[in-house]
């Protein structure tokens, strides 16, 4: 029997010209990473390396064959509804072998949403 690798996980961000902006987005990483059975990454729109696509390529050569995307954006705008589709149905075009979910972008997270109503209100301790 078979067993399947786990499923990718890939953190997708805007990026920044300032290399201190990726800084909590690692440690999220981290976190996942800590947690995650499979491989996980980080990858960029623009502005950083590296970028979604070649994250996508990556994770496909080392067999990946069922990848996560996380948008890490607050809402679904033109970065996530057509940059992001763009990118996915151009490696789907390539890679029809490998199954790709997009998730929602976190702001769409009544969780998340909760989290920062709570730290904005100042009733929960940040843990770090």
């Amino acid at each position: 029997m078979t067993t399947l690798p786990p499923t990718a996980i890939v953190l997708f961000a805007h990026g920044s010209r300032d290399p201190a902006w990726r800084l909590p987005l690692d440690a999220i990483l981290a976190r996942v990473q800590s947690q995650h059975a499979g491989p996980c990454r980080l990858a960029f729109l623009e502005l950083m390396q590296p970028s979604l696509a070649d994250t996508l390529a990556d994770l496909t050569a080392l067999g990946c064959r069922h990848i996560a995307i996380k948008p890490l954006f607050w809402a679904a705008g033109k970065h996530v509804n057509r940059d992001l589709v763009d990118i996915v149905a151009a490696f789907a075009q390539r890679h029809p072998e490998v199954r790709i979910d997009v998730g929602a972008p976190f702001g769409d997270s009544p969780q998340m949403r909760q989290a920062i109503a709570d730290w904005a209100l100042g009733t929960k301790p940040v843990q770090t």
